[in-house]
């Protein structure tokens, strides 16, 4: 049986995770279990795919977010991002826990302006995730999913594939909602990187956007002429952030390429963000006044798959935020 999400939040709590809920009470609906797993396994039913039993839980917690788009410039994107960032990593090292779905939707601003991150239903104890080396079904949203989870399906997801995902956080809304050079392209940009998918044996496929991304430092996909407006800080950490994660990928992919030290750990990362933010090159207006994404929508055929969750082995029984 999976940990619910209000469990996991206690242990959070407990072991003093910052930028993180703080939970008042939660738990499980009484009654509120699905039934698809009785009729998946009648007698008549010829199919073979098992059915995860989902339990409805409502979790109070103390604080009250705003959405990651609600960023007042791009150095307060940067600053949020890194607090769910230490949040991540905190968790990881004090509680063993690996989040599994960082994206947008699940890092919120409060009231103070500090980042925090949310939604720990996907979460898993890292003991756990090493048991088996086979994932079923891939976690996390298909948007910031890293390159490897959707090129490689059963892939386990591991601290390195959720560190990628904090990249493509910070790029997805900072090409979004930072003013930049390519706006009148940036649907179609957004769709290859984030929204592209393939099928191969009857398995959904992505990444292969991501992959062209980090593998041209962002030249065949950006353009050779890329940039943020008035010499942005953020220029600089997209160049070094894309550098990391291809140097990762190629190692994983045995092309020869040393093990990059800076992503073994949140280190490397985290002081690439905490340099940039250091840095005085950051203008004082910055956020575009309007989403430069147009019609994005409207063009990508997987949206759904964009903004939802993949979701969890099947053979678990497993809590319903």
């Amino acid at each position: 049986m999976h940990d619910k999400e209000s469990e996991f939040l206690r242990t959070l709590n407990d072991n003093g995770v910052r930028y993180v809920p703080t939970l008042t009470c939660g738990g499980d609906v009484p009654g509120h279990v699905t039934t698809n797993h009785v009729y998946a396994e009648a007698l008549w039913n010829c199919g073979s795919t098992s059915v995860c039993v989902r339990r409805r839980q409502r979790n109070l917690t103390k604080e009250i977010g705003k959405n990651l788009s609600t960023f007042q410039s791009g150095k307060h994107l940067l600053q949020a991002t890194l607090n769910a960032f230490v949040a991540h990593r905190d968790a990881f090292e004090k509680c063993g826990l690996l989040h599994r779905d960082v994206s947008g939707g699940n890092i919120l601003i409060l009231s103070n302006g500090e980042g925090m991150l949310n939604d720990w239903d996907l979460a898993i104890h890292m003991d756990e995730c090493q048991t088996d080396r086979r994932q079923l079904v891939r976690t996390g949203t298909w948007r910031y999913t890293s390159t490897r989870l959707l090129n490689c399906p059963g892939k386990i997801n591991e601290l390195q594939d959720d560190l990628e995902s904090f990249i493509h956080v910070v790029m997805y809304h900072s090409l979004r909602y930072v003013r930049h050079n390519k706006a009148d392209s940036l649907p179609g940009i957004l769709y290859e990187i984030y929204d592209s998918i393939q099928t191969h044996d009857g398995e959904a496929q992505g990444g292969f956007g991501k992959r062209r991304l980090f593998a041209s430092s962002g030249v065949e996909v950006l353009g050779p002429d890329f940039a943020f407006s008035r010499c942005h800080a953020l220029n600089g950490w997209f160049v070094r952030a894309m550098d990391l994660a291809w140097r990762w990928i190629s190692y994983v992919d045995g092309k020869g390429t040393p093990l990059p030290e800076e992503m073994q750990t949140h280190q490397g990362l985290f002081d690439l963000w905490d340099e940039i933010l250091r840095g005085a090159d950051w203008p004082d207006v910055d956020h575009a006044p309007y989403d430069q994404s147009g019609r994005m929508a409207a063009l990508s055929p997987s949206s759904r798959n964009a903004t939802c969750k993949r979701r969890k082995p099947q053979n678990r029984l497993v809590s319903m935020p």
